[in-house]
């Protein structure tokens, strides 16, 4: 129907309802609004067919300040004190790995971070304690050894606050290697090996697109055709996203952070193949 045309059908049926409830509206004894005379009666009513009208444009939704404030309150967010995630696992070889966990929480001035593993859900074993300060998100590393080749492992992150509680990340999986890739036991640096090959970023962290530094003391008996690769943690040898060549005399090279966030590694290759003689710790893109 014309709105034109709903306006005079309200205001006829204004005039109607005035002249049989008159004596009805003289005789009531509430506050609410009473018209002194149909014309007047009929401006409200055109004032209150403006208001609909509006509301319909606006698809019917009427806003109501203690509704609003209400609302307000039910949708707050509340911030999680405490998390921790388990991360993928690296530097993985025959007999050891280096577990990875990612904790944050704001209860408590300190908390301590671990890890359980075993060969079953059931994680049997449990690695040592690093002691964490409150603070921003951080990433923990804790290195195991003496375990079985080519098995299957599992394992979480924990964290333990100041007050005792105990938090846990998902349990996810690991298998070793079925042969040596050539790390040195028991070692946790940037190298995965004993050769003193090093690649060492300058930061844990990097924004989409910035400088990535990165630090070098390579072997003096490299290959021609050595080279580092970029790549998504995981990813195979064959998907890097960036290289660069390498000579034994290099100290210093650089890469672009990826477009993506996510987290990353660099890999050594001691000639102009695919064979792998070290890798970086894993720094995060976001």
């Amino acid at each position: 129907m014309h709105k034109h045309s709903f306006r005079s059908l309200v205001a006829v049926l204004a005039i109607v309802l005035v002249s049989t409830t008159a004596i009805k509206a003289e005789a009531a004894t509430n506050t609410e609004y009473q018209p002194g005379s149909v014309s007047e009666l009929i401006a409200y009513l055109y004032g209150v067919i403006a208001s609909l009208e509006a509301q319909a444009a606006n698809k019917g939704v009427v806003t109501s300040t203690a509704n609003s404030n209400n609302s307000s309150r039910n949708n707050t967010s509340v911030k999680t004190k405490t998390a921790v995630e388990t991360l993928s696992a690296t530097s993985i070889d025959r007999n050891e790995a280096t577990l990875r966990s990612s904790v944050s929480f704001t209860s408590g001035s300190y908390a301590y971070a671990s890890f359980e593993y075993g060969t079953s859900k059931s994680l049997d074993e449990e690695t040592d304690e690093k002691k964490i300060t409150k603070g921003s998100k951080s990433t923990v590393q804790i290195n195991v050894e003496d375990l079985k080749t080519n098995t299957k492992y599992y394992y979480r992150a924990v964290m333990e606050l100041s007050s005792g509680k105990k938090q846990y990340g998902e349990i996810k999986t690991f298998t070793t290697e079925r042969t040596s890739s050539g790390s040195s036991s028991g070692s946790n640096s940037n190298s995965n090996n004993s050769s003193g090959d090093e690649m060492s970023t300058d930061a844990d962290s990097y924004a989409k697109w910035s400088t990535i530094t990165v630090e070098l003391d390579l072997p003096s008996n490299l290959a021609f055709g050595a080279w580092i690769g970029l790549y998504s943690e995981g990813a195979t040898n064959q998907s890097y996203i960036q290289w660069r060549g390498v000579k034994p005399e290099d100290k210093e090279i650089t890469f672009s952070a990826p477009y993506t966030e996510g987290e990353f590694e660099l890999r050594l290759f001691k000639d102009s193949g695919y064979t792998k003689i070290a890798t970086s710790d894993t720094f995060t893109v976001k």
